[in-house]
């Protein structure tokens, strides 16, 4: 059975010290399939399935959808202007920038200010006025690691008057998807909620200052992310913490055209702008070329027609169509050795499974 395999695998995994704890969740279509808890959230305290990940850009995925849906609604469209909605966005040429160059990292807005200062995480109105006066850098394509989440929050701040960017993700993904207490973007003030969060480790590599993975990501900034400040914070490029069953349960929605509960969330028409390439380029934060869609990283997972969405360090979720799945993984010992990748383990042990017995258990 897959429940057996994958034990074996990961208990395997945690006892090589390649990983600490891991939640892996699957589901088909709509299904729960399987949801298990392997190793310990601290070193020391076994984990559950109730426990909670900080799983970095796994974030941007999730929120991408929920920009997928407001679409879907009429509220916007893919090749809107963000000036339309937020005319100070327009400042130094940035008046032809579309939703669809911001979801596919095609905008040259990654740079965060420089040097990093608390302020560049803790402060919304700076940041929402620093994304208002950047001049575009001269680039195919990067990678918004952090700038991500004020382009967003300025978007949405400039359509909806009468409910914030947190309200409309609580209505169209957490409310529609019956998730209310395994996805949140910044931990609530609730110590029932905040004792479930594991610890990470945060092990970031340093890279070079005058790179533009310094640049969209400083090294300095990732040590906040153990502040109590940063950890509650509304940042959909980088704040999510989640249960993998959560993550599962809304890819696998999306594996199955959209429909969850036999009610159609997002249209085939979106699910299918979720699964298009807009770039296979070269980015020049990440340091190879990736194949994104909007909002999405494709072939993800090393599946073939995959889409959703990578963390820093290792933590994955994402649909995978053409077996009509919805898989998250996440660990909580972060991972920069991708010669020796235990999420690609991982992964091929559950499509290897499926495709050769043609099911799940």
């Amino acid at each position: 059975m897959l429940k057996h395999k994958l034990a074996e695998l990961i208990n395997k995994q945690i006892s090589d010290k390649c990983q600490i704890g891991v939640q892996v969740s699957i589901y088909q279509d709509d299904n729960e399939i399987l949801s298990e808890s392997y190793g310990t959230s601290d070193n020391t305290n076994k984990l559950s399935n109730d426990n909670l990940f900080l799983s970095f850009s796994v974030t941007k995925g999730i929120f991408a959808l929920l920009i997928h849906i407001l679409v879907d609604k009429n509220y916007l469209n893919y090749d809107d202007y963000i000036c339309k909605f937020w005319p100070q966005f327009a400042k130094n040429g940035k008046d032809k920038i579309t939703l669809r160059q911001i979801l596919s990292h095609q905008a040259g807005l990654h740079r965060m200010p420089f040097p990093f200062e608390e302020k560049h995480l803790l402060d919304e109105m700076f940041m929402l006025n620093y994304i208002e006066n950047m001049i575009p850098a001269n680039t195919n394509t990067a990678y918004c690691s952090i700038t991500f989440s004020w382009i967003i929050i300025g978007l949405l701040k400039g359509i909806f008057n009468d409910i914030t960017p947190k309200q409309l993700f609580q209505k169209f993904i957490i409310d529609e998807f019956e998730i209310h207490n395994d996805v949140f973007i910044g931990l609530p003030d609730d110590q029932s909620i905040i004792s479930r969060a594991v610890e990470i480790n945060i092990n970031i590599p340093k890279s070079n200052e005058s790179s533009e993975t310094y640049k969209a990501a400083p090294w300095e900034l990732w040590q906040f992310y153990n502040d109590p400040r940063v950890k509650h914070l509304f940042l959909p490029a980088c704040n999510g913490y989640f249960t993998a069953k959560a993550l599962a349960k809304i890819y696998g929605a999306l594996a199955n055209n959209g429909i969850y509960h036999y009610k159609q969330l997002i249209s085939p028409n979106c699910i299918n702008e979720m699964k298009k390439c807009q770039t296979n380029a070269f980015d020049d934060v990440i340091g190879i070329p990736i194949r994104k869609s909007m909002g999405f990283f494709l072939d993800l997972g090393y599946i073939n027609n995959s889409f959703g969405h990578a963390g820093i360090g290792g933590s994955i979720a994402f649909a995978d169509p053409s077996r009509g799945l919805g898989i998250a993984i996440l660990i909580n010992k972060m991972n920069f050795d991708y010669n020796n990748d235990p999420i690609k383990d991982i992964c091929n042990l559950i499509t290897n499974h499926i495709d050769k017995l043609g099911n799940i258990p």
